[in-house]
């Protein structure tokens, strides 16, 4: 029901939420951890970026992090920012989304499912998620070492 790239945007955020206000993560960091391809995760998160749920810097020291507290990200939040508002009402059986005042034959019980996977998206914050996962998958990252300053 959800696209790959929500998937695989669920799984950078689990990442970036095991720093818990740690270091920022770069994106190789989170494609090495999440498995997922480099080059789509990049761009995952600079959507997640300029929708404001992350934040990135440049330079030394500088990565990703999440931008709000986790449980005021709700996962509907990252869902919109990658799944069409269209597709939410698309029919099972015709190529046009159908309405109550001319439903498929299905229409009634698909609404009743969209409507509680809506709910619970909704519902569900980033920090839920987190904590579900409990860092097994994502343990945190220690800070980086200070470099080395080379002697003259």
């Amino acid at each position: 029901m959800l696209s790959q790239t929500v998937r695989y945007a669920f799984r950078a955020l689990t990442c970036l939420a095991a720093q818990n206000g740690g270091r920022p993560l770069l994106a190789r960091e989170m494609a090495e951890r999440t498995g997922v391809p480099k080059h789509y995760l990049s761009k995952i998160l600079q959507s997640l970026a300029r929708a404001g749920i992350l934040t990135s810097s440049r330079g030394v020291g500088g990565g990703f992090r999440i931008a709000r507290p986790l449980e005021e990200i709700s996962l509907l939040a990252v869902v919109e920012q990658f799944e069409a508002a269209w597709k939410w009402d698309e029919c099972l059986l015709k190529p046009s989304a159908c309405t109550k005042a001319q439903p498929c034959l299905l229409h009634t019980e698909w609404e009743k499912v969209l409507d509680h996977c809506k709910a619970f998206l909704r519902s569900t914050t980033l920090r839920e998620l987190s904590a579900a996962d409990g860092g097994k998958h994502f343990p945190a990252l220690a800070k980086k070492p200070a470099r080395a300053q080379k002697r003259a």
